[in-house]
């Protein structure tokens, strides 16, 4: 599904996840460039997302970049404190590595670690992209290290399919989140599924 297409099945030129209990998500603006830049240089935060920049002006440079692509339905957002306005990170509704495929994933500040930023912002996302962007299926990928973010993903629901190597040149863990139907669950889906193909 283009970006296009579902804007125009909305009605509406973009759209865009709601807030939550907690925690304020927005579009990026050019002034969040310096916060953008010092989470993507710290080397704990980007552990498992990318190498950290570390050069300061190309940190922020390329924040700029990122920043300047986020348009349409899709992209990455700002992740706010509702209480504190307080930056803590982004979530993301964005194509999987180029591919069809629509993946959910975030970053966090140090600073939001263990607080439940990502659970409760994954979820948002998710059901954005069910109900508002009628999308059929959202997928993840993590590193295998990566426990913590693994652990969110099966938290809310998703389904582990197992070890992949045609994302972001490295071996990933992949998830599939189906679209509930009805009062019936992704994951309920998923388990019937996996019965009648037993059978």
């Amino acid at each position: 599904m283009s970006e296009g297409a579902a804007s125009e099945k909305s009605g509406a030129v973009s759209l865009g996840p709601r807030n939550t209990e907690r925690f304020v998500l927005r579009r990026f603006v050019e002034s969040d460039a310096p916060l953008l830049a010092a989470m993507n240089m710290d080397a704990e935060v980007m552990r498992y997302i990318r190498p950290p920049d570390t050069d300061p002006d190309e940190a922020l440079e390329r924040a700029r970049g990122i920043i300047a692509r986020q348009r349409g339905n899709y992209g990455l957002w700002a992740i706010e404190d509702k209480s504190t306005s307080e930056f803590l990170g982004w979530g993301a509704l964005k194509d999987l590595d180029g591919n069809p495929e629509i993946e959910v994933g975030y970053g966090l500040r140090r600073e939001a670690w263990g607080r439940g930023v990502a659970t409760e912002v994954a979820r948002e996302l998710v059901r954005y992209g069910f109900e508002d962007l009628g999308l059929e299926r959202i997928v993840a990928v993590t590193q295998p290290p990566n426990t913590a973010s693994r652990n969110v993903l099966t938290k809310f629901g998703m389904t582990y399919l197992g070890l992949v190597n045609r994302y972001y040149r490295r071996e990933t863990t992949y998830f599939e989140l189906l679209r509930p139907i009805g009062n019936v669950s992704a994951s309920e889906r998923a388990s019937v599924a996996r019965r009648a193909g037993s059978g």
